[in-house]
């Protein structure tokens, strides 16, 4: 019996073993850099407390002299806002703040107050927003001559 050497399997063994090679785990990662806006970025449907559609809103990046903000297109049905929000920030929540005057579509104007992170409003809690907010004309009605409203809303945004 005529023994024969093994030489292509020990060849392709050889010319496998550098691919076998354990990774280095020194290797530094380069961190990715991630808008803390892209999150809330999209468009809402947006809903009173009891589930009845009320409108769409659009929340998009908009900058300015520097600074990240997000542009809230359609708020409350009512008005187009800028507010800030850095990219680097990582909070879930709408620092809308106090707008006086605030205007509307129609260029009338408003107090648009109490639209701050208590009680779990105004926060992203997966793609859902229970937005509070007060809006109030008392200060502007009688020269614009429009008629008085205030409202403290409760409203439900949806991300679609």
């Amino acid at each position: 019996m005529k023994m024969t050497r093994p030489w292509p399997i020990v060849i392709a063994g050889v010319l496998m073993l550098p691919a076998c090679r354990k990774d280095d785990a020194n290797e530094p990662t380069i961190p990715v850099s991630v808008d803390g806006r892209d999150r809330f970025v999209g468009t809402y449907r947006v809903y009173d407390t009891t589930g009845v559609y009320l409108y769409e809103m659009t929340v998009s990046k908009f900058g300015s002299d520097g600074r990240d903000s997000l542009l809230l297109t359609n708020y409350a049905d009512t008005f187009n806002l800028k507010i800030l929000h850095e990219g680097y920030w990582d909070q879930d929540h709408w620092d809308i703040g106090v707008f006086f005057p605030a205007t509307d579509h129609a260029g009338h104007s408003w107090a648009l107050s109490d639209a701050a992170a208590i009680d779990g409003s105004n926060v992203l809690q997966n793609d859902t927003v229970p937005l509070k907010f007060t809006m109030d004309n008392i200060a502007f009605y009688w020269q614009e001559g429009v008629p008085y409203y205030s409202c403290v809303c409760r409203q439900i945004a949806v991300k679609q």
